[in-house]
């Protein structure tokens, strides 16, 4: 399948993004979930083993309206930077 194919796999969408990594699967379908939380209607369905969303539901994925991948990646940003934080405490030893 291609970017202009009526249905993708959660990789084929995370590759759509932008994401890399062993984990951009997942990061599609946490993006996918949070914007069907704030549409209130799935963006994504399940045949089999594989997830699948839609091309439209693409289309209002990226549109600014939702802008959601942007805010994951500022949300992941923030997780990692707060990691970083702990483990900087953690290595400076006991107050």
């Amino acid at each position: 399948m291609t970017g202009d194919a009526p249905l993708l796999t959660m990789a084929q969408l995370a590759d759509l993004l932008g994401y890399r990594g062993r984990q951009r699967g997942r990061r599609a379908l946490r993006l996918c979930e949070a914007a069907s939380g704030q549409r209130g209607t799935p963006l994504r369905f399940r045949n089999g083993r594989r997830w699948f969303v839609s091309r439209e539901s693409i289309q209002s994925l990226l549109s600014s309206e939702f802008s959601l991948a942007d805010r994951v990646e500022d949300m992941e940003r923030a997780v990692r930077d707060l990691r970083m934080r702990i483990e900087h405490l953690e290595a400076a030893g006991p107050l």
